[in-house]
């Protein structure tokens, strides 16, 4: 799993990888607003001819925090946030 903090905003995300004869249509949604997941690469065939699998990152968790985030780390089942805490006016 992949940690993403940025700002007030927390996502989990996996990487994956599908092989170049799978359907695209079956795993990516072009809706953008609702698009959970991402493409990182193209298939195709690498320089010896051999097919190059499509890696692609899926969210799989998105929550907010009143915080700001300055780092993340799991830490078993849980996840510790190191944050910065603003003061209310």
């Amino acid at each position: 799993l992949l940690f993403i903090g940025w700002a007030d905003c927390v996502k989990i995300a996996r990487v994956s990888s599908r092989s170049p004869g799978s359907s695209s249509s079956s795993m990516i949604n072009t809706d953008v607003s609702t698009t959970s997941a991402l493409p990182l690469g193209t298939a195709g065939s690498s320089e010896a001819g051999a097919p190059v699998a499509v890696k692609f990152v899926e969210i799989v968790a998105l929550f907010q925090t009143d915080c700001y985030i300055s780092g993340l780390a799991p830490f078993g089942d849980a996840i510790v946030i190191m944050a910065y805490v603003t003061e209310d006016d």
